[in-house]
């Protein structure tokens, strides 16, 4: 997992570093104009390039995340293939016995 998360970061900064030595023009959709514009007047952002930094940001954060449910999913699969599984219906019959305890002793 510190192995994902490291690439991760590594992949970000390297973006960071691409975006900020090399400018790029982009033409985007009416609508995602509109909606920077709107960004910018209501003064969520003070500039363009917070913006853009923002969106990125989360576009990397959103990158991550998958690739760190893909990191699980790959575990799981394997756990699978081992045999290592508990039944669902067991598992669900616990978290229902636990539940009917707090909800008794809060009673």
């Amino acid at each position: 997992m510190i192995g994902c998360r490291k690439k991760s970061y590594v992949a970000a900064l390297q973006w960071k570093i691409i975006a900020a030595i090399a400018a790029m023009n982009i033409t985007l959709k009416p609508e995602f104009e509109q909606f920077i514009q709107a960004q910018l007047a209501a003064g969520r952002y003070t500039t363009l390039d917070d913006l853009v930094s923002e969106a990125l940001a989360l576009l990397v954060q959103r990158e991550q995340r998958l690739a760190e449910l893909q990191h699980k999913i790959a575990i799981g699969t394997e756990q699978v293939r081992n045999g290592q599984v508990t039944d669902g219906e067991a598992v669900f019959a616990q978290l229902q016995e636990k539940l009917d305890r707090m909800t008794q002793s809060n009673s």
